[in-house]
């Protein structure tokens, strides 16, 4: 049974947004991996898992969208094959990281060559009181 506070209650009481996608060794930086739909809402990060198939000396910065950005998770040069976890949920509470209002998460990469399968577990909701034309 899901409890109220669980992580996955968050992502099926709001709008889920988490995603499954294979990163190729030749990808770099990925602006909008997850896109916020406007001012009015906000992203909630749980969880990044990133299953590295080929490692690389470069860096990944996970973070949002903004002037100044607020930075997520850094995985570092060289980690070696195998999986890179950051848990939100663990330190933040079942709703996980917020992003600034209106931000998208952006993947920044120090260059091409990491390589392997990521996933994210996400939500977006509603941070600001809106009249129904505004979606």
């Amino acid at each position: 049974m899901e409890f109220s506070g669980s992580a996955e209650y968050q992502r099926r009481r709001y709008q889920d947004k988490s995603l499954q996608r294979t990163v190729a060794a030749a990808d770099t930086t990925i602006a909008g991996l997850i896109s916020c739909l406007n001012d009015k809402h906000t992203l909630h990060i749980q969880c990044i898992r990133f299953l590295v198939t080929t490692d690389a000396a470069m860096t990944w910065t996970f973070r949002d969208s903004a002037g100044t950005p607020i930075v997520l998770w850094v995985i570092p040069a060289s980690v070696g094959v195998g999986l890179q976890e950051m848990d939100f949920v663990r330190s933040h509470g079942a709703r996980g990281f917020a992003l600034t209002a209106g931000k998208n998460l952006d993947l920044a990469m120090s260059g091409a060559g990491y390589a392997g399968t990521l996933m994210i577990d996400a939500f977006q909701k509603s941070s600001a009181t809106m009249i129904p034309s505004e979606g």
